[in-house]
C-alpha cells in the first residue's frame, strides 16, 4: 500500500475511472477548430483540415497545431512534441514521398501509396515464417495451424480494409504461401492450394474481399441502393449505388470497390 496523498489535479495512472474521466476531459478538444476533423481513440488524437492547395494546408495545419498547443495550455495538458507528427496528403508532385507517420498501427505515406505499411508489414511476417519453420519441426499439425492464427493472421490482416488493394500486396501473399507450405509440410514449390482448403484458411485476396463485405454489411444504411432512386420493378433493385469518385485511387476505398463486390454477391444469389 502506498501513502496517501492530496491529488489536485489528473488521476492515479492505472485507476478505473482513468480512462472515463480522460475521454470525459478532451470531450471539447474537437470543438476548437471549425473546419478541423478530428480522430480521437483513447489518448491518441489526429487532427485533419482539408484545402485546396499545398500552401494552404501547410498555413491550416500550422493553424490549426497553434489551436491545439493554445487548448493544451488552457487545460493543463503537455503536447508531446516527440510523438507528434504531421503530413500532408495530395495527388500533386513537391512533397516529400520517404515521410511517413504511423497512426494507429498503420503506416501513412503522403500518397497513400502504402509502400511503408507493405514493407513493415513483411518485415513481421518474416519473422514469424521463421518461427513457424521451427515450430514444425517439435509440433503437430494443429498446433502449427493454432501459432498460424495466432501470430500471422493478425499481423497480415491488420487493417487490411485500407491497404488490401495496394499492387505489393502480392509480396504478402508470397509469405502467406510460404506459411501454408510449412503448415502443410511440403517443398518450397509445391502448390498449396489444397492445404488452404484442407485447413479451412482464406488467402489474403480473399480476406481482403470478405472485409470490404462485411463492411458494407455492417453499414448497409449509409449506401442508397436504386430501389430508393425509384419506384420500378427491376432486377438491379437491391443493388446499391456506388458512391461517385472521378480518381481511380480513390475507386479502391469502401464507397466504391465494396460496392461493386457487394452487387456481384447479390448477382449470385
Amino acid at each position: 500500500m502506498s501513502a496517501e496523498s492530496r491529488i489536485n489535479i489528473g488521476v492515479p495512472q492505472g485507476s478505473v475511472l482513468g480512462p472515463i474521466l480522460f475521454l470525459i476531459y478532451i470531450n471539447d478538444l474537437p470543438s476548437i477548430h471549425e473546419k478541423a476533423k478530428f480522430t480521437i481513440f483513447a489518448d491518441d488524437t489526429t487532427a485533419a483540415c482539408e484545402e485546396n492547395s499545398l500552401e494552404g494546408a501547410e498555413v491550416g495545419m500550422n493553424d490549426l497545431q497553434s489551436r491545439v498547443q493554445e487548448w493544451f495550455d488552457m487545460n493543463l495538458l503537455h503536447l508531446n512534441a516527440d510523438k507528434t507528427s504531421k503530413i500532408i496528403f495530395t495527388l500533386r508532385q513537391g512533397v516529400p514521398k520517404d515521410l511517413t507517420v504511423k497512426f494507429l498501427g498503420v503506416q501513412l505515406d503522403p500518397l497513400l501509396q502504402w509502400h511503408s505499411q507493405i514493407d513493415a508489414v513483411a518485415s513481421r511476417l518474416r519473422s514469424i515464417v521463421y518461427a513457424l519453420r521451427c515450430l514444425a519441426a517439435c509440433s503437430s499439425e494443429n498446433a502449427l495451424r493454432t501459432a498460424y492464427f495466432g501470430l500471422f493472421h493478425p499481423v497480415s490482416t491488420y487493417a487490411i480494409l485500407a491497404w488490401g488493394h495496394a499492387p505489393q500486396m502480392k509480396r504478402l501473399f508470397a509469405l502467406q504461401r510460404r506459411a501454408i507450405r510449412i503448415l502443410g509440410r511440403v517443398g518450397y514449390r509445391d502448390d498449396c492450394r489444397h492445404i488452404f482448403k484442407a485447413m479451412g484458411i482464406l488467402t489474403l485476396p480473399s480476406v481482403y474481399i470478405l472485409e470490404n463485405l462485411l463492411w458494407v454489411q455492417k453499414n448497409h444504411d449509409q449506401y442508397t441502393s436504386h430501389e430508393d432512386l425509384h419506384n420500378y420493378e427491376t432486377r438491379n433493385k437491391n443493388k446499391l449505388v456506388p458512391l461517385y469518385q472521378r480518381l481511380t485511387r480513390c475507386q479502391s476505398g469502401p464507397g466504391f470497390l465494396a460496392v461493386k463486390l457487394y452487387n456481384k454477391i447479390l448477382i449470385l444469389f
